[in-house]
């Protein structure tokens, strides 16, 4: 295994033996990935790179602009955000137990099989675009929408059991994309429906609730 160093080098944490480019996010000059002077060694990633975000750097990582990684794995109790328009765009496995956040758009886009493991992920989007299957492991907070390309597939609880919710709130619902091809989701997920107080004060009043699939098939 591979072994991260924090800054404290008081603790120490052990990532799986990738064969990428190894990049460790340190913020040195801020929280802006694209400047090289934030990683080490002082290169920007590639989407070849295996991306380690360590806790207790100097500044927290802000994906403000596209990235692609290899791997990218979050530190327990490590953050990283996203911000609208913004991609992370991860090829093998997104791991860890830190925690992904924002308004911006989770991509996963491997040509084998891609695990989710361990990490607490809220993001706007989240996008499947591997036809190889994505196995959930994770804990997701979706707010926007989340999409599957043509025959891609999720297992949203995974072996060691994830879980996968469609948040609603006063301001939005998050939602399933038109789903083509042989696209599948498998497993149970939560969809969540904010109901407002028909009057202030008043939350008494009758709801009526009904699916919102047109077009597919339901079935579990």
């Amino acid at each position: 295994d591979r072994w991260v160093l924090e800054g404290n080098q008081a603790n120490y944490y052990s990532i799986p033996s990738w064969t990428g480019t190894a990049s460790a996010w340190m913020g040195s000059t801020g929280s802006d990935p694209t400047v090289a002077a934030n990683w080490g060694p002082l290169a920007v990633p590639t989407a070849s790179s295996d991306i380690v975000v360590p806790r207790n750097t100097v500044n927290t990582i802000a994906i403000v602009s596209n990235l692609s990684a290899k791997n990218f794995a979050i530190i327990p109790t490590a953050t990283a955000t996203i911000t609208n328009p913004a991609t992370l765009n991860v090829s093998e496995t997104l791991s860890g137990a830190g925690t992904l956040s924002g308004t911006g758009d989770l991509t996963l886009s491997g040509s084998l099989a891609q695990t989710l493991t361990g990490t607490t992920i809220s993001v706007n989007d989240f996008t499947i675009s591997n036809v190889n299957g994505v196995i959930n492991n994770a804990f997701i907070d979706i707010t926007g929408i989340l999409r599957l390309s043509t025959n891609a597939t999720l297992n949203a609880v995974g072996t060691a059991p994830g879980t996968l919710t469609l948040h609603s709130t006063a301001t939005g619902d998050a939602m399933i994309a038109a789903i083509s091809g042989t696209s599948d989701i498998t497993g149970s997920y939560k969809v969540e429906r904010y109901i407002p107080e028909a009057l202030p004060g008043d939350a008494r009043s009758y709801r009526y609730l009904a699916s919102s699939v047109s077009g597919a098939t339901v079935a579990g």
